[in-house]
């Protein structure tokens, strides 16, 4: 939020030492922000790929967010630099030096690699987390599916063992069996598997050649008739329809990607979208001379509102706006009440 109220001040300075404060603060806000957004990430990444665990981490990143913002914002006020001054191209206060190859540089480099390389590091140590999140949960599925196989439950998995594939295992934990239907599974498996046997052994009974024939045969055209695919369509239909029933049923539980993804995909998410605008500008402006009026107020407007949007997020996610007080100290945290609904 200050960094947009500082970018709406920038127009109305002109002199250098009013550039000088407003660049500066707006600088380290920015910077400072998308830092501490990154040191979540990282934060992320180490405790949940790498599975270390420290307990006093948090402290440290906010110290090396503000540390690094300080530094990055205060170099262009050193005596022989000056690079903050009123650009008269862009009419407000900027990034200035008489060559105007000097003032780029001086505006990638003084700020939107840092933007750059931050939003792709988040993406990167994202989908590290979201793949190590998903390799423990196929052990968990794979685990259901050897329980349910050793308990001849072969016609409840073989109604569900869709859940086990890899679009709905990352979102979705496999239901449990029901006792009831677990007797009944049980008796329409054994029949499935005597009729499994009778065809293997009818099968052995057949000359070597005929099997090979049939091995190396072409498959048949009509499963490429529209019958056959719309019995495909109607069975993909069918399984997307009893998802929904079990989870109106609540029978099936929400896998742990899911769970992490849905808290922690906003922060990229987050800074992708409120910083995307002004790289696009600044590019579309350094192209072509001109700057576009929408492009120009997405960016005033998606700066604060990330700022706003932080703060509905850890209102909405009760625990974390708990854990704030917490953060320098050493005691865990207690939920003294309850949040109202």
């Amino acid at each position: 939020m200050l960094s947009g109220i500082f970018r709406i001040n920038s127009e109305k300075a002109r002199n250098r030492d009013a550039c000088n404060t407003i660049m500066f603060f707006y600088v380290f806000s920015n910077i400072f922000s998308t830092i501490c957004i990154t040191a979540i990430a990282v934060n992320l990444q180490i405790v949940f790929v790498h599975e270390k665990k420290s307990k006093h981490l948090e402290k440290w990143y906010l110290l090396a967010s503000f540390i690094a913002a300080f530094i990055i914002a205060v170099i262009p006020l050193f005596p022989n630099v000056e690079a903050y001054n009123y650009n008269m191209n862009l009419h407000e206060c900027w990034y200035w030096q008489p060559d105007s190859k000097t003032t780029t540089l001086w505006t990638i480099m003084g700020l939107y690699v840092w933007i750059l390389v931050s939003t792709a590091y988040c993406l990167v140590a994202l989908v590290l987390v979201l793949g190590k999140m998903w390799r423990e949960e196929f052990i968990i599925n794979e685990q259901l599916r050897l329980q349910m196989t050793s308990r001849h439950n072969n016609t409840y998995y073989r109604k569900n063992k869709w859940f086990y594939s890899f679009p709905w295992s990352l979102f979705f934990r496999p239901p449990q069996a029901d006792p009831i239907t677990d007797v009944l599974g049980q008796e329409e498996a054994s029949v499935i598997d005597s009729n499994n046997n009778m065809n293997e052994q009818q099968q052995q009974q057949q000359p070597q050649q005929q099997q090979k024939r049939k091995r190396f045969r072409l498959p048949s055209i009509k499963y490429l008739r529209p019958q056959y695919i719309l019995k495909l369509v109607s069975a993909r239909v069918k399984h997307t329809l009893q998802t929904i029933k079990i989870i109106r049923k609540q029978q099936l539980q929400v896998s742990y990607v899911a769970k992490v993804a849905s808290r922690v995909i906003w922060f990229p998410i987050i800074l992708i979208l409120s910083r995307i605008w002004s790289v696009i500008v600044y590019i579309m402006a350094y192209r072509d001379g001109k700057i576009n009026p929408f492009m120009l107020f997405m960016t005033y407007l998606s700066i604060p509102m990330q700022g706003t949007v932080k703060k509905l997020y850890c209102l909405f996610f009760f625990c974390l706006l708990c854990c704030l007080p917490f953060l320098f100290l050493q005691k865990k945290p207690v939920m003294a009440f309850t949040p109202p609904l």
